[in-house]
Parts: C-alpha cells; sequence; structure tokens
C-alpha cells in the first residue's frame, strides 16, 4: 500500500508528515474546511499573525490583500468555525517588454 505522504511548509521550513503512521490527522480527515478568506475573518486572520510573527501583518495590509486583482487568500476552519490557519498567494502581472 502507498504511504500517503503531505507537504507542509511553516516559516520557511519544510516538514514531511507521513500521517498513516503518525498518529496525526489530516486537515480532510479532521474535519476542517478550507475556504476563501472574506472581510469578516481579518480579525482572527490577524490574531494568528499575531501569534505567529514578530512582524504580523496589520488589518490594512490583511484588507488589501483581499481587495488586491494579484492575490488569493484563504482560511482554514475546524468543525465549528473557529479559524486555526490561513494561506496567501500572489503573483505580479508580467512586465511589457519595449
Amino acid at each position: 500500500m502507498e504511504k500517503d505522504i503531505i507537504h507542509e511548509n511553516s516559516n520557511n521550513h519544510n516538514k514531511y508528515i507521513n500521517y498513516e503512521n503518525s498518529g496525526e490527522k489530516s486537515a480532510e480527515q479532521a474535519g476542517a474546511v478550507l475556504r476563501a478568506m472574506t472581510v469578516d475573518d481579518i480579525s482572527a486572520v490577524k490574531q494568528i499573525e499575531q501569534t505567529c510573527f514578530s512582524d504580523a501583518w496589520s488589518e490594512k495590509l490583511l484588507s488589501d490583500l483581499l481587495e488586491s486583482e494579484w492575490d488569493e487568500a484563504w482560511v482554514l476552519t475546524d468543525t465549528d468555525g473557529t479559524r486555526i490557519g490561513y494561506a496567501n498567494s500572489g503573483s505580479s502581472p508580467a512586465k511589457a517588454s519595449s
């Protein structure tokens, strides 16, 4: 049987987890939901930022993230809707050559 290996990246440290042998659960197994981040999530995401990073993003930066046409953001919630994590991804427009 093939093992389910999940890659996680946190604070630029890569970690590989084999959930089959570790006793840990994947987000899906735990009933967690990944969904698009909304304005209603900003306060909770700011708290996550402040817990995890010494240079946490402000509510303004998080709001700008949601308004940007170049960025996407998601929140991870547990079974009761508590926000337990978030992710964002950004891109920049290609520069036109002259």
